[in-house]
């Protein structure tokens, strides 16, 4: 039987999501009604003007990319020798911008397009005079022999993710570095950075875009997150509508988001800081490894074990500079805004996913805890409409003008931990130029703090620590790159120790 308490929360609850359902909902219907018929009125005015930013794409792009851009993605391609740009122009055309799907459709159609304002709202404009050549430049035209070492790329990188773009160009560029070689290594490479802005598309987007630029194009892996599905008829639709309220308003109602944000507890530290993070290679083997050990009981896949291990050692490094209080025996909470990918990612760019929030309890004394909390939360979301609902959210409100929508943006402020950018399973070629390493994109912008952005090639994955909201300083970057190092060493001996322990028991 429910207590008073417990009931009257239930009565709240209960009134709260009526009137969010009787207020939200017919607001996002005049709000869709009134966009349409906005962008009716654009396309009459001028052919040229295409359809007005939706969803997340306006949500990047409210803060214009032309002026002050503040969510690019930065990724980069290493490779054993330079490429041509004689060579590379012909493939960007062939392979990406005439490249067209089974229906004739162009894969990547906003590549000639640029961002203008209109009655209020983004658009999407045909740029006149469309030239690939416009976006492909080098480093440094004026020394082409000029030599960059790995530990001037991260400074390149963060320079570049805040650097405008060409305000009658499409927001995108790749940028030829012909002489590259690696601190530890003075054998001379190349290397390509291609500078996306978010509205364009997201990181498993640019990943798709970088291997059509091999020989033979090949699909990136399957993303390693679980997605919803979107199957489900007029039922399923309505419990969205109607769950969804409830179940977000509870959270909100149990949780206390600002307190425990986790952008907030690294935001007094890091806020002011201005030097992008570090960056941390392991073999999937050894994840998989530890996943097949940890699997059965502690409800481990690859996701939660990459979650786990980037979360445990960002709370652990945070809990050293004494950012938070408790000792050693505590296991704090915090609210961990998280990207979860919608299914049936299509071809080409676009943003295709949605932001969910995770209440995680970290065990500084036992990380396989801190696996288990995050695996039970992570099955949780992935059970509920959350995440479908989290996506009609993000709709709506980015249907408001766009005035409006830079105020929404606050809604990402909570810090997007964990992305993953699944690579191609074998290496490729571009123009001949084998590709040593690849990163799908390292500058999270502003509406993320301290992120892990990861993806995977030729056998191993990478983390990288560090955002742009809240950049750590390099001392505590290499510092959070030793504690992951170290807990992935820990949870690999673990495992070792509970092989051997298996072995011993059958031969007994």
């Amino acid at each position: 039987m429910n207590s008073p308490r417990q009931l009257f929360k239930q009565i709240v609850l209960i009134i709260l999501t009526l009137i969010f359902i009787c207020c939200f909902y017919p607001l996002g219907l005049f709000l869709f009604v009134y966009r349409s018929f906005l962008e009716f009125l654009a396309k009459k005015s001028d052919s040229r003007l295409g359809p007005a930013l939706k969803g997340l794409e306006s949500a990047f792009a409210a803060k214009t990319p032309y002026s002050n851009p503040s969510a690019v993605i930065v990724a980069r391609i290493y490779l054993d020798s330079p490429v041509k740009t004689s060579d590379l122009l012909p493939i960007l055309n062939e392979r990406i911008i005439h490249a067209r799907d089974s229906q004739g459709n162009l894969y990547f159609p906003y590549l000639r397009k640029r961002v203008v304002n209109k009655f209020g709202y983004q658009f999407w404009y045909s740029v006149d005079n469309f030239q690939v050549s416009d976006h492909v430049r080098f480093l440094n035209e004026s020394c082409p022999e000029q030599v960059l070492k790995e530990s001037d790329m991260m400074d390149l990188v963060a320079r570049l993710s805040k650097l405008p773009f060409d305000r009658s160009r499409s927001p995108w560029e790749i940028i030829s570095v012909p002489n590259y070689h690696r601190d530890n290594d003075t054998t001379l490479k190349s290397a390509l950075i291609l500078r996306f802005h978010h509205c364009l598309g997201d990181g498993h987007s640019v990943i798709n875009f970088m291997l059509r630029l091999g020989k033979k194009p090949q699909p990136p892996q399957p993303r390693i997150s679980a997605s919803v599905s979107n199957e489900g008829g007029i039922l399923e639709k309505i419990r969205i509508l109607v769950e969804g309220p409830y179940e977000t308003i509870n959270f909100m109602l149990s949780t206390n988001v600002d307190e425990n944000s986790f952008v907030r507890n690294a935001a007094k530290e890091w806020r002011n800081s201005l030097v992008p993070g570090q960056t941390s290679r392991i073999p999937i083997p050894v994840l998989k490894k530890i996943v097949q050990n940890m699997g059965k009981e502690y409800n481990v896949s690859l996701t939660v074990l990459m979650m786990t291990l980037f979360l445990q050692a960002s709370a652990t490094l945070l809990r050293k500079k004494k950012v938070f209080d408790g000792d050693g025996n505590s296991s704090p909470k915090f609210v961990v805004a998280t990207p979860w990918p919608l299914p049936n990612h299509p071809d080409g760019l676009s943003n295709h996913f949605t932001v969910v929030h995770m209440n995680v309890s970290v065990d500084f004394n036992d990380v396989r805890q801190t696996a288990l909390n995050v695996s039970r939360e992570f099955e949780r979301i992935r059970s509920s409409i959350l995440p479908q609902f989290s996506s009609l959210m993000l709709e709506i409100m980015m249907s408001l003008p766009t005035q409006l929508v830079i105020q929404c943006n606050t809604i990402f402020r909570s810090t997007a931990i964990f992305s993953n950018f699944p690579g191609p399973l074998k290496a490729f070629d571009i123009c001949g130029s084998n590709v040593l390493d690849l990163f799908g994109g390292t500058s999270p912008g502003a509406p993320c703090a301290v992120a892990s952005l990861v993806q995977s090639y030729n056998g191993t994955a990478r983390y990288i620590m560090g955002g742009d909201e809240c950049n750590m300083i390099k001392e505590d970057a290499e510092m959070m790159v030793g504690i992951f190092e170290q807990i992935l060493k820990e949870l690999g001996q673990l495992c070792d120790s509970q092989h051997d322990a298996k072995l011993t028991s059958i031969a007994e």
